[in-house]
């Protein structure tokens, strides 16, 4: 399995200048695939695929 992930997500609309130290709680939507992970197929590649990220401030 390669140590090297690309994850490329725009984040220009969620951020705000005037508050720059604004936490946010993650939901991802995800699937692990392949043979490294539990219930994982042989025939298929290791990997994982992100389809929906959800941001929400914490207040």
């Amino acid at each position: 399995m390669s140590p090297e992930v690309a994850l490329g997500l725009r984040w220009r609309r969620e951020f705000d200048p005037e508050i720059p130290d604004q936490q946010w709680e993650v939901w991802i939507s995800g699937r692990f695939t392949g043979p490294a992970y539990p219930g994982g197929k042989t025939d298929e590649a290791n990997g994982l695929s992100v389809d929906r990220v959800v941001l929400g401030p914490v207040e």
